[in-house]
């Protein structure tokens, strides 16, 4: 079964050019199904045709939020996610938007497994896709040799989005990072599993310990692949 990703873009936060989209649009395959909602207000109503003219895809929606109550469109694009949600329990999420009010709600919603996370701006998401498909070969590799339950699998994709976005606020010793680890999955598995996870960020060459300090590889991984 292919996956299935929605994008959702704050069009009244961030307004992505049209090649940026494409470049998204172009990774829509066999294994990989993407669908674009791009949520505006009534002030962009003129900018929308335009979009249109030069996306002429079946795969893109528009929703015009009429409303001029603040947060009207950040409320639209969760109603959005939970009636999908109904349909495709199993999708990924994909928030374009600088409003960091979404994050608490985002928090929430990965604490119940679902797979929703937000993305400064179209280009940080693609930049970030080769390493998420880099680290999802390894991990299939892994789960073939080991058993790794699904849940252990999903838990360290998501951890390794985090690190990803993390970019300079990186845990900088293996202690913290473990310590991290622990606070991000809390609640959700145990230590040795935490562990197990750690184990397989080292075996997956995105993270090494030199001088006593941890070196990240993830953008690394991404240039390796080409």
């Amino acid at each position: 079964m292919s996956k299935l990703y929605f994008v959702l873009i704050d069009y009244e936060n961030i307004q992505p050019a049209v090649i940026q989209l494409r470049r998204l649009l172009a990774l829509n395959q066999e294994e990989q199904q993407i669908n674009l909602f791009i949520f505006y207000n009534r002030s962009q109503m003129e900018f929308i045709p335009k979009i249109g003219d030069k996306l002429p895809y079946a795969n893109i929606n528009y929703e015009c939020v009429n409303s001029r109550k603040k947060n009207a469109l950040d409320s639209a694009i969760w109603i959005q996610i939970g009636y999908l949600l109904k349909y495709y329990p199993n999708a990924h999420f994909l928030i374009i938007s600088r409003d960091k009010d979404f994050d608490a709600g985002i928090e929430v919603a990965q604490e119940k497994n679902i797979f929703v996370s937000r993305w400064n701006s179209v280009e940080e998401l693609l930049e970030n896709t080769r390493t998420n498909s880099y680290s999802n070969n390894i991990l299939l590799e892994n789960n073939r040799k080991n058993s790794y339950s699904n849940d252990i699998l999903n838990y360290v994709k998501m951890y390794i989005a985090k690190l990803t976005k993390m970019y300079k606020n990186r845990p900088k010793t293996e202690r913290a990072l473990l310590s991290d680890l622990k606070n991000t999955l809390k609640g959700k598995i145990d230590e040795q599993n935490c562990l197990k996870i750690l184990e397989m960020l080292y075996h997956m060459k995105l993270i090494a310990k030199e001088g006593g300090k941890i070196t990240y590889y993830l953008q690394t991984a991404e240039k390796n692949e080409v």
